[in-house]
């Protein structure tokens, strides 16, 4: 663990370590999201910065916080934020209409414009603060958001006709209300801080269809389309770009602001000042600018491909945390370690642990290829990443950056590692690569298989590579004889295995050596064999619901399978991420544990493409096309011989109601809990390496305050340890 923290410090990078909000409780959830993309910015009592699935907060001194579904918010496709001065309060809207306030430590959700089905879309374009009112622009008019008591107050519709009309930003200006609408520039006179219907005007302006944005200032109000700024006031126009794109507009005193992006990438910021047109921050800093915040000479840009650009006397980027990109390719764990490369031809990858996310793009000025999968070695710390025709091999001090070419041509698309040290690469269109001490060999692929679109492959303790087929081919299972006496290719199909469907979409081992399958028709379970035999067919899981047993995912793609160290499987679907644990009660059959949506959980999908687990503090990793979540689960790595245990919270706090955990235990030892007399108040087994407390009796009832002990003992009795809880003042 030292070696690899080290080498973490010693490579060269262009991005520096920043932590994510620290693992919490039990059961917690907390977000690993590219904060790269910032998309609005928002200045009250902190600057806000919004990504698509959160918010960052930015205190005078920098300190960073995030604030996503795992803090309150219900949702995670954020659109637009506002603060509102009157109430200190931030305005979060979603792509769906959704709303989200949050005051101080409360989140208050308002839902009534996401859920109203009066309109086809219910979008929100931009806000506008209005004494207490929020004056939201929606596809269908003017909402009047009353921000004292946090409902719905009217609806606009900025015609005379009361029908749903697009309006894309409003403004007020001389107690004229002025709408940018789908039909062009309307406005209306407000009379006692409210408008009277059927008093519109359409008022012709420059360009008026195309204006989507409205900025306004004590002395101007202004509104631009993608190429003019127009002054609205005289209908002059004061700004024409003609190769590039405005994307947000700022007065700062007099002077107007403009973020401007051009193509290829290229964006600046450009003042306007009495016609004196100035270049702020220029195209080989930004690429994407979406909004921009001045203040006391400091100015803040949010630009969607580079994160957040600060510039006072000189510009530098602020590191928000996260991946740099999408993680798109094989991600891998090694004890507190998780590797994740980007793929997606993003050349590089990602790498978190306690200290946080780094991200490498290049090592000793040497820039990384676009990887597929990775690893880390734990016998030496060194990673290893999969791209096109070969190997990327990086040792932990960084001194070794090689390159190793493979012995063909081919996508390596997984590493693993086996019991011997042996690296196996997956290679597409070839076989499995087999590597150590810088001898490499080729195990190809017969060639009555089908060798184009190789993907997926689970290693064995028996020294078998189980690979998805391609084209619903089945399975593929290469058997070495490192471990088994014959060395063979195997396919493995519907008819000949009892597979559910011969479209394999996962694949994962147990702790006992079985193999899971996940298909588009629910999930085979293999026994360990050696198919120089003859082949035993799988069995097909059942699973309980509403009284009744089927088939398990039955008629459900099953993208990805992780078994934790109890033994238990996380199942990723497009419905969701489910736990499952085996039914005693019934034969092949098993129970739901836990099923997460983004309902009821911080996934910002229910689609999971893979879930991976770290075994050292238990959790569970999910990654999805909205980017990745983790959440903090019961089960760790147990030990061979019981030491020193790990309780937390120790002592328990007042009115606490979470879960206590008892970490560092022999493997699924006997967990008992007593009081100082010897009473017996709880009995549970341990998840791998960690047993659960509710803090109750078996009945259900809170323990009273006091001192409780902690005994624990291995099946057969050799390995034994004590500990002790403080219950400070009951449950």
């Amino acid at each position: 663990m030292k070696k690899l923290v080290f080498f973490i410090g010693v490579l060269l990078m262009a991005f520096d370590v920043y932590a994510q909000p620290a693992i919490s409780a039990i059961g917690s959830w907390r977000e690993h999201y590219n904060n790269h993309s910032v998309i609005d910015i928002a200045k009250g009592d902190k600057l806000y910065v919004a990504s698509p699935h959160q918010i960052i907060s930015i205190d005078a001194n920098e300190k960073i916080d995030w604030i996503g579904k795992a803090s309150g918010l219900q949702e995670s496709n954020i659109n637009r934020t506002f603060w509102d001065a009157n109430q200190m309060q931030l305005i979060v809207t979603y792509i769906n209409g959704a709303i989200d306030v949050i005051k101080g430590d409360r989140v208050i959700a308002i839902n009534d414009i996401a859920t109203t089905n009066l309109y086809a879309s219910h979008q929100i374009n931009d806000i506008y603060i209005y004494q207490n009112y929020a004056l939201l622009s929606t596809d269908f008019g003017i909402v009047v958001l009353d921000l004292l008591k946090y409902e719905i107050k009217d609806t606009w519709f900025p015609n005379n006709s009361r029908q749903a009309t697009k309006t894309y930003s409003i403004g007020i200006f001389n107690g004229v209300l002025f709408a940018a609408t789908e039909n062009g520039i309307a406005s209306c006179l407000l009379k006692n801080n409210w408008i009277s219907n059927g008093n519109w005007s359409n008022i012709d302006i420059m360009g008026g269809k195309e204006i989507q944005h409205i900025e306004t200032s004590t002395n101007s109000i202004i509104g631009f389309s993608k190429s003019s700024l127009v002054n609205i006031a005289n209908n002059k126009i004061i700004y024409t770009t003609y190769d590039g794109k405005i994307n947000a507009a700022t007065f700062n005193n007099t002077t107007l602001l403009l973020a401007v992006q051009y193509p290829s990438k290229k964006g600046a910021v450009i003042s306007i000042d009495n016609n004196n047109i100035s270049i702020v921050i220029d195209t080989n800093t930004l690429q994407i600018p979406k909004k921009l915040w001045q203040e006391q000479g400091k100015l803040w840009v949010a630009d969607s491909a580079l994160g957040l650009l600060q510039k006072n006397t000189s510009a530098q980027w602020l590191n928000l945390g996260g991946p740099l990109h999408k993680i798109g390719g094989e991600i891998n764990t090694q004890e507190n370690n998780l590797i994740a490369p980007f793929d997606n031809n993003e050349p590089g990858f990602a790498l978190f642990n306690g200290e946080g996310w780094k991200n490498f793009t290049k090592i000793q000025n040497k820039e990384l290829l676009t990887s597929h999968t990775a690893l880390i070695n734990p016998q030496d710390n060194s990673c290893w990443l999969g791209a096109s025709d070969g190997l990327q091999h990086i040792s932990q001090d960084a001194a070794i950056f090689e390159w190793i070419p493979a012995i063909v041509k081919g996508d390596i698309v997984s590493v693993q590692l086996d019991t011997k040290g042996v690296i196996w690469a997956l290679q597409d269109n070839q076989g499995i690569l087999k590597g150590k001490d810088k001898t490499w060999k080729l195990q190809a692929i017969p060639i009555n298989f089908l060798h184009s679109g190789l993907r997926k492959m689970t290693l064995t303790q028996n020294g078998q590579a189980w690979i998805k087929a391609p084209n619903n081919q089945g399975i593929y299972v290469y058997q070495s004889s490192d471990i088994l006496s014959t060395e063979m290719w195997k396919q493995i199909t519907p008819i000949e295995g009892n597979l559910p469907s011969s479209n394999v979409t996962a694949m994962a081992e147990t702790k006992e050596g079985s193999i899971w399958v996940g298909t588009d028709n629910g999930i085979a379970i293999f026994e360990a064999q050696d198919f120089s035999k003859t082949l035993i067919p799988a069995y097909l899981p059942k699973v309980k619901n509403n009284g009744f047993y089927g088939y398990l995912f039955q008629k459900e793609t099953v993208n990805t399978i992780a078994v934790d160290d109890a033994n238990r499987k996380w199942i990723g679907t497009n419905n969701g991420a489910w736990l499952l644990a085996e039914d005693l009660t019934a034969p092949d059959g098993f129970s739901i544990i836990q099923h997460f949506t983004k309902e009821n959980s911080s996934l910002p999908s229910d689609t999971i493409t893979q879930i991976v687990i770290n075994h050292i503090n238990g959790e569970v990793f999910f990654n999805t096309p909205q980017e990745m979540v983790s959440f903090r689960g019961t089960a760790t790595q147990g030990t061979a011989h019981q030491s020193n245990m790990q309780i937390f919270p120790n002592p328990v706090p007042p009115n606490f109601n979470g879960l206590i955990a008892i970490k560092g235990l022999v493997e699924n030892g006997i967990v008992k809990i007593t009081n100082l007399s010897g009473q017996l108040v709880f009995q549970t087994r341990a998840l791998g390496g960690q047993a659960i407390w509710n803090g109750k009796t078996y009945e259900g009832q809170p323990v009273s305050a006091g001192i409780y002990l902690v005994l624990v003992r291995d099946e057969a009795g050799t390995e034994k340890g004590v500990g002790k809880i403080m219950i400070t003042n009951g449950f």
